[in-house]
């Protein structure tokens, strides 16, 4: 008479919870993964605006615009869906804003959150009160002299 193999219930869940295991493992680091590529898309759109202010820059003669609404104008920054977006909407993980204070042109990307004044954004939406951002600080002629961008797209 033969025996029959089989796998008893003690090795089934111990193969179950090695899966489990191995499965959250895998899908946190693809998150974070995820979310650097998320970054990089910001940091290419603040390079396209970097483009433009310096563009902007040479065509009048060393300046940028003090008034945010130019800023925007310069930017392409506003409502409209083929700008770049000013606030969050569902098709967007950033919302992006120039400033220029003393001297200095400051580009931001802001990560999307769960705040009421956040529209929407794309999830995984960051908790209030700090979304991460990339933010960088350009000298009056377009180069980069403060990097202040935080983790995870640093």
């Amino acid at each position: 008479m033969m025996k029959k193999q089989a796998f008893t219930l003690l090795e089934l869940i111990i193969v179950i919870i090695i899966v489990g295991v191995l499965a959250t493992l895998g899908y946190a680091a693809y998150s974070s993964t995820i979310e650097k590529f998320r970054g990089a898309e910001a940091k290419q759109v603040l390079g396209q605006m970097r483009s433009t202010a310096i563009g902007y820059h040479m065509q009048q003669g060393g300046s940028f615009p003090s008034d945010l609404d130019e800023l925007q104008k310069v930017f392409g920054i506003g409502e409209g869906t083929d700008q770049i977006p000013l606030r969050c909407r569902s098709s967007n993980y950033f919302r992006y804003w120039a400033t220029f204070t003393d001297g200095d042109l400051t580009l931001m990307a802001t990560r999307c959150g769960s705040s009421a004044s956040d529209d929407g954004g794309k999830l995984p939406r960051y908790p209030d009160p700090t979304p991460p951002s990339v933010t960088w600080v350009l000298d009056d002629e377009g180069t980069i002299i403060n990097d202040l961008t935080e983790p995870p797209y640093k």
